[in-house]
């Protein structure tokens, strides 16, 4: 079996998927659209954490419920999953590469008041490889953690898919390989919080 792997962003990774240019996607949350679009398998390789990304020092200290969102503009990944805690609110897409980043700078112009991830560590790693890890704070959201999947455009076999469950069961957790990478690209203080 050849594999040829290429990174896209995320609208542009949901479209080909949807439209069977490529046949596996490595990491995404399931929601009903794509969970009637895509395969997924039975069970997610890791579990997110829900956060925004603030600028230090902010208004913005804690979020218990959905008001203490209401006014905020919030930058979020293009086609990307949304907590139901976002649901319903002005988010502002932000599309192409280097997300983190960019919704960082875009805070940093006063044009947004916070930055949405799917998963905590993306913050705290996006924050530290580009050096703005004192700058800002991370505040997880008082949800469940969400599901990341490895999905499948709908073209592949349910047998691969098989193969793949087994592949899963037999490997180290994600979460360990995560973890050690978060450490060893953080400073320790970043990395205890992010854990």
């Amino acid at each position: 079996m050849e594999v040829q792997s290429r990174a896209l962003p995320l609208s542009r990774l949901v479209h080909a998927l949807a439209m069977g240019e490529i046949d596996v996607a490595l990491a995404m949350a399931k929601n009903p659209v794509r969970d009637g679009m895509f395969r997924f398998p039975e069970k997610p390789f890791f579990q997110m954490r829900p956060a925004l990304m603030v600028m230090q020092p902010s208004r913005i200290q804690d979020i218990t419920d959905f008001d203490a969102l209401a006014d905020l503009r919030i930058g979020v990944y293009a086609d990307g999953y949304l907590s139901p805690m976002l649901e319903g609110l002005a988010t502002f897409s932000i599309h192409g590469e280097k997300v983190i980043h960019r919704g960082y700078q875009i805070m940093e112009w006063g044009r947004l008041d916070a930055v949405y991830s799917a998963d905590s560590l993306d913050l705290y790693s996006n924050a530290a490889i580009y050096g703005f890890q004192k700058n800002v704070r991370i505040i997880e959201l008082p949800e469940q953690a969400t599901g990341l999947y490895t999905v499948f455009s709908s073209n592949v076999p349910a047998e691969v898919i098989a193969e793949y469950e087994q592949a899963l069961r037999r490997m180290e957790p994600y979460s360990s390989f995560l973890k050690n990478f978060v450490i060893m690209n953080t400073t320790q203080s970043t990395a205890q919080a992010a854990w």
